[in-house]
């Protein structure tokens, strides 16, 4: 009765900090960080793991999606904390935040320094339009690259994929689609057909200096000219229409509305968001759990960590020493 609740309190033990030091490990094989650097990042895993409803090991999961992304070991530091914000206020785990969050990064060319932003991006467009973490991620997936090329910025392009999203139009459709119509745009009189529906409507998508509009200006423009479903298949390709008559609908003035609201409101959403979830007892449970996981570690690096490996290392030269023996020896065994 006292035996065997010990003995599987130890097991329990051992596995959580056994699963966390795998789980550094691979952040400092990805990270190549050694000595204080990787004392620094192990640390930062085990207090987000004791404060929030996220565990230590699933910090150092998401250490290990950030470095492979080209973090260095400062910018996780400085990052991980905001990616834990985003996963709460995505309601997905803290290892997805930060493969979404990094890919969104290396989609529009952004620094590491600039994941807050990205946080706070996507936190507000969730929060306020028919669209989620993970179909948002899906959507930059395929808009990103080619937007950033054009000069498109990461709250232009999260606001046209919020208002996609209220129309029914999310996820990969909506990155196709935006992916679509951008590159079509851009392309211009190399397309016979945009460019005699642009020419028909007396609209340019390019301004004085040769930049690319807006692309609220784009649709605005279009909408005033009074761009009919024809022009619009010409223009975007049957594959984009459906996204370029909702966008077209807008004006360009919810567009550009919503992305004012994005840079202006933006800031901070993802922490009101994920202070806002935790509140109550599911969320203080979840604190709980995360907690004793953090407890678990601390009691297995007191030394019962080293003891264990030790035992478990003498019974692999044991067991080796005996794969060695005479057949016939381990038939009489």
């Amino acid at each position: 009765s006292l035996t065997l609740p010990i003995v599987g309190a130890g097991a329990a033990i051992l596995k959580v900090a056994g699963d966390f030091e795998y789980s550094m490990n691979r952040v400092g094989a990805l990270t190549k960080a050694t000595g204080e650097q990787f004392t620094q990042l192990e640390d930062l895993a085990q207090k987000l793991g004791a404060e929030t409803q996220y565990s230590a090991s699933e910090a150092a999961d998401a250490m290990s999606f950030l470095a492979m992304a080209g973090f260095k070991t400062n910018d996780i530091l400085d990052s991980l904390p905001g990616v834990l914000r985003l996963a709460a206020a995505g309601q997905v785990d803290l290892a997805r935040a930060a493969d979404i969050s990094s890919n969104i990064l290396a989609g529009f060319g952004m620094e590491a320094r600039e994941i807050a932003r990205v946080n706070d991006v996507l936190a507000y467009t969730l929060s306020n339009q028919n669209v989620s973490l993970e179909t948002l991620a899906e959507t930059m997936k395929y808009a990103a690259p080619v937007a950033s090329n054009l000069g498109f910025s990461l709250e232009e392009v999260s606001a046209a994929a919020g208002i996609l999203g209220g129309a029914g139009i999310q996820g990969s459709m909506a990155g196709t689609a935006l992916r679509s119509s951008l590159a079509r745009l851009a392309a211009g009189d190399s397309i016979a057909p945009v460019a005699d529906a642009l020419a028909r409507l007396n609209v340019d998508v390019r301004d004085s200096s040769g930049n690319m509009k807006t692309l609220a200006q784009i649709m605005g423009e279009l909408k005033n000219a009074g761009a009919d479903i024809v022009d619009l298949k010409d223009i975007f390709g049957l594959e984009a229409l459906g996204a370029a008559v909702v966008l077209m609908k807008q004006g360009g003035e919810d567009i550009a509305e919503f992305t004012q609201q994005i840079r202006e409101q933006g800031e901070g959403t993802a922490q009101f968001l994920a202070e806002a979830t935790m509140e109550g007892l599911v969320g203080s449970t979840k604190e709980l759990g995360s907690a004793l996981e953090g407890l678990a570690i601390s009691i297995a690096q007191s030394g019962v960590m080293d003891f264990a490996e030790s035992i478990v290392l003498a019974l692999s030269r044991m067991a080796s020493a005996l794969s060695r023996l005479d057949p016939r020896i381990l038939k009489t065994i």
